[in-house]
């Protein structure tokens, strides 16, 4: 089976890569504590329990407590990709998992789990061979969607619902949500594929608010590379 040519996603959070403000160095403090599962002490419960509380908190406003109508729409969009009867499949790290390995995504779609927003969490992807990370590869060295296809075993031996939605913590070129979402689609060809990211990041300039959904999609070229929109 070929790669898939294009796949949607949603995300909740967005950070800056490069802003100074304030708001945009808290956003980047913000990404890399959900990476480190870092626990908020004020609360008691870890960045990834704090993500899907917020986000279950937003979907149950209702339309009237809205002062932006813009985020009011972008949040009822995200609240259709998320759905109480799905299972969330957790998106592979770049490196091999041990058994003590913090693994983010899997963090994320327990929480989202937890909260109602997803019906089981099926960790059936497993990395069998480490590749780059994109976040710290240079441009040309980042692995493609061809490179996380090839580099990922599918648990076929579980019964799965109509609806998978991958699970990350962030996206970057897209590459690995159209990998991982390929293989997905060669096991179960009828299955509804999905993917929510919970961090986006903004390339140039300053974030005007964390929480900033978005839907998008990643799109495979002609050479194998992948383009992200937004």
């Amino acid at each position: 089976m070929s790669l898939l040519s294009r796949q949607s996603f949603a995300s909740f959070l967005r950070y800056s890569v490069r802003g100074d403000s304030e708001l945009s160095r808290k956003s980047r403090d913000a990404r890399l504590d959900l990476k480190n599962n870092k626990v908020i002490a004020s609360l008691g419960i870890t960045n990834a329990q704090y993500i899907a509380l917020r986000l279950t908190e937003e979907f149950q406003k209702e339309d009237e407590e809205f002062e932006n109508p813009e985020l009011r729409r972008k949040l009822r969009l995200l609240e259709t990709v998320l759905s109480p009867t799905a299972a969330l499949v957790p998106v592979p790290r770049s490196s091999l998992i041990g058994p003590d390995s913090l693994w983010p995504p899997f963090e994320l779609a327990t929480a989202l789990v937890d909260q109602g927003l997803g019906g089981q969490v099926l960790p059936i992807l497993k990395r069998t061979r480490a590749v780059p990370k994109a976040a710290f590869a240079a441009p040309g060295e980042r692995s493609s969607a061809q490179d996380h296809f090839e580099t990922i075993a599918v648990d076929q031996d579980q019964e799965v619902p109509r609806t998978l939605i991958l699970v990350d913590d962030i996206i970057t070129t897209g590459a690995s949500i159209l990998g991982t979402a390929s293989l997905l689609r060669r096991s179960w060809p009828t299955a509804e594929i999905r993917a929510f990211l919970a961090y986006l990041p903004l390339s140039f300039g300053e974030v005007e608010s964390i929480v900033d959904p978005q839907i998008g999609s990643i799109q495979l070229r002609p050479d194998g590379s992948t383009s992200r929109t937004p």
